[in-house]
């Protein structure tokens, strides 16, 4: 009778101490399932044709698909002496002027359009013609996301904006 009970208490511990492992098992996984997104995706990219030693943009759509806002910081190409993100502002007397900018702000689950007359990736003294047609490469350097880098095509501002009315 003994051994009986003292077999009967020994499963009960170790069925008690097999639950007890299953249950810090589940309490574990949720935590790996709480993992974000870091889906942040460039999209719509160009650059306007220019010819060597002057300015041109780099122009696309920062499409943040994640729960995390992120901050584009700087941008980087070899085809130019010098690249800065700006914006443009309007100056005094109704002019319209442009600045570099420290960051981007791109709000998680939105979308961020850097165009013509406003945000935009400046080229400044290109090291070369930049024609339509050609493509080049930039890289876009975010605080979270990190580096993105881009293969844009050259397209005319004008041809781009007819391409784009036509699809829609």
């Amino acid at each position: 009778m003994k051994k009986l009970l003292l077999t009967l208490l020994a499963v009960i511990v170790i069925t008690a101490c097999s639950t007890e492992k299953k249950e810090e098992i589940k309490t574990e996984a949720p935590a790996a399932v709480e993992q974000t997104s870091t889906n942040l995706e460039i999209t719509n990219s160009w650059i306007r044709p220019s010819a060597k030693g002057t300015n041109t943009a780099f122009f696309f759509d920062a499409v943040n698909g994640t729960d995390i806002d992120d901050t584009l910081l700087s941008a980087k190409s070899d085809i130019a002496e010098v690249v800065q993100v700006h914006e443009t502002y309007q100056a005094d007397k109704g002019m319209m002027g442009m600045r570099e900018v420290k960051g981007v702000p791109v709000a998680k689950n939105s979308t961020v359009n850097f165009k013509p007359r406003s945000l935009h990736v400046m080229l400044i003294k290109l090291k070369h013609d930049v024609k339509t047609g050609e493509e080049y490469k930039i890289e876009l350097n975010f605080a979270k996301k990190g580096t993105i880098e881009i293969t844009a095509p050259v397209k005319d501002m004008l041809m781009k904006q007819t391409m784009g009315e036509q699809k829609h």
